[in-house]
Order: C-alpha cells, then structure tokens, then sequence
C-alpha cells in the first residue's frame, strides 16, 4: 500500500473522483513506456576509387587453392625497400659529388665525380647527410668488436626489414654456458635480444641486429642475429571493406528548386 501511495504521489496529477466509499482519490496520468527510436539508414553505396591509387610495380596473377579457398586475382608487386640507418655521400677535395663506378673495358672499379674526373680513394672525404639536410664530414664505421644487447619483445622485429642474418657461437666452455643462460632466458621469456649499432665491415653501412635461439632436433642450439638497415616501410594498404575500384563517377549539377 504504502509504495503504491508512493507512485500516487510521484505521478501527474489530472483530476479526482469519489470511490465506493465516498473517499477522495487521485486520477494520474498513465505513463506509457518509451518507445525506442529506431533509425534506419539507407545502404550506401560501395566507395568508388581510382585505380592510380595502386599504380606502379609489376603485373602477375596470384593462385590460391586450399580444401576451403581457391582465388585467382590479378595483382602488383615490387620490392619493398628501406631507408639506411645513415646516409651518406661522398665529396672530392673540391666538394664534388663522388661515387663507385665500374669504369674502362676491364670495368675496373674507380671513384668517379659528376664530370667524369677519377679520384684515389684516400681524397674522397664521406660526409653524413642529416635529417634537416645539412652535411657533416665523418670517418667511416669500423667492424664491431663489442656487440652490446638488450632485451625487447620479440614482435619488434618484425617490423623491420631482413638484411642478412648472422650466427653467433662460442668455442670456449664459459662462452658456451653464458649463451646457453642467455638463451634459455629468450626463449622462456619470449623476446630478442636487440643491438642498435652492428657493423660487418669497415665503411658508412650499420645495421641493428636481433639475437634469438635457434634448436635443432637433438635439442641443441645456436644463436642467430637477423640485421637490418631500417624498419619496413610498406605502402600498398588496401582498405579492410568492400569498394569499388574504377574512375570516379562525374559530379552532377545542383538542382534549382521551382520558384515559377
């Protein structure tokens, strides 16, 4: 009783009457329920792309066939490439643009400036090109004697770019029992170990590296590092839904609306 005089008193009151018993009461408005506002939109027409949007590259066929798929799609392709950790030019003592070339019948290898002159390889003077384009003068990397790591997760490397991939091993029995604490430690952690500066050979190429444990099926084990110059640049993304892939429809004009 007392809750149902409670929502008596909460309701809109819009008149009253006697009941059986000559006593006054409340006539309350009926309160419906909310009817939800349903929205329904128009299906939309698929987006229409240019094809220039994926120009380039080469053309081939791609085949696919499975238990549960089978497609045949026309498609392009092109070697995915990546900027060098640095870059750098070589100048001549007079400031010229330098570079390797195979010169002569023999195709002997010289370095060779913009106009043809050759120069001895001890004038060349390497220079790093920086970000805001400016230039400074560097001596070049020397192979490394120190490869110092640190642990990563092991889904960074994948975005980078394989350059090469070297195996790393000890031939003493304490080298041997850190690499083995060291892979085991990898492989129960999932991750890498990451290098930021790897040098092969003495030159203006470095690499990062990432060291990771590698088993054969006797259970034993060796260390590889994957080296790469940057991470990947890709650029062909194609969208996730459905669209139509054609020239662009033409606009048309706008409609007057009937003023006479």
């Amino acid at each position: 009783m007392a809750r149902r005089r409670r929502r008596a008193q909460q309701a809109e009151v819009i008149g009253f009457y006697k009941d059986e018993e000559k006593r006054t009461r409340p006539i309350t408005k009926r309160k419906g329920r909310k009817r939800r506002r349903v929205v329904v939109k128009a299906r939309e027409k698929p987006k229409r792309v240019s094809p220039d949007k994926w120009a380039g590259g080469r053309k081939a066929t791609l085949i696919y066939r499975d238990e549960e798929l089978e497609i045949q799609a026309a498609i392009r392709w092109e070697t995915e490439k990546v900027e060098p950790l640095v870059k750098v030019e070589y100048r001549s003592p007079e400031g010229k643009l330098v570079e390797r070339r195979y010169i002569g019948p023999k195709k002997r290898l010289a370095w060779v400036d913009e106009d043809g002159r050759e120069w001895k390889p001890e004038d060349i003077q390497p220079f790093q090109v920086l970000p805001d384009g400016t230039r400074k003068p560097i001596k070049l990397f020397e192979p490394s004697k120190k490869i110092t790591a640190e642990p990563k997760p092991k889904e960074l490397m994948d975005e980078f770019m394989p350059a090469g991939y070297v195996e790393i091993w000890s031939d003493s029995t304490e080298g041997q029992a850190a690499l083995r604490r060291l892979a085991w430690k990898l492989m129960s952690e999932g991750r890498v170990a990451a290098v930021k500066k790897f040098v092969k050979a003495k030159g203006a190429k470095a690499y990062v590296g990432f060291i990771y444990p590698v088993l054969n099926e006797k259970g034993d084990f060796t260390l590889e590092m994957m080296i790469a110059e940057n991470r990947r640049r890709r650029r062909r993304w194609m969208p996730a839904e459905p669209v139509e892939v054609g020239e662009p429809e033409e606009l048309e004009e706008a409609e007057l609306p009937e003023v006479f």
